[in-house]
């Protein structure tokens, strides 16, 4: 199964491509690589979520087109060494 990253980079990808726009395209529009903006589709790098908003702009998309589907479990987190229950 593919990790978070590679499934957000391949819908990012994705709606790039149903938008018409190519990788040069919105590179020059978002002011980054072409070899980022590919590391980021391809689930390589983890950019900071600016770099998602930026790319969703240019390309007319919001988040929310990017992620609808994604079924979300919130996984609480974990006690470290030392720390005691309330």
């Amino acid at each position: 199964m593919a990790s978070f990253l590679e499934q957000v980079g391949a819908r990012l990808r994705q709606q790039r491509e149903l938008k018409g726009y190519t990788g040069n395209e919105v590179a020059v529009i978002c002011k980054i690589s072409v070899s980022m903006l590919f590391l980021v589709e391809r689930g390589a790098h983890k950019p900071p979520f600016s770099f998602y908003e930026d790319v969703c702009r240019a390309i007319g998309v919001t988040m929310e087109d990017v992620l609808a589907g994604f079924k979300w479990t919130y996984i609480p987190p974990t006690q470290g060494k030392g720390d005691k229950a309330a």
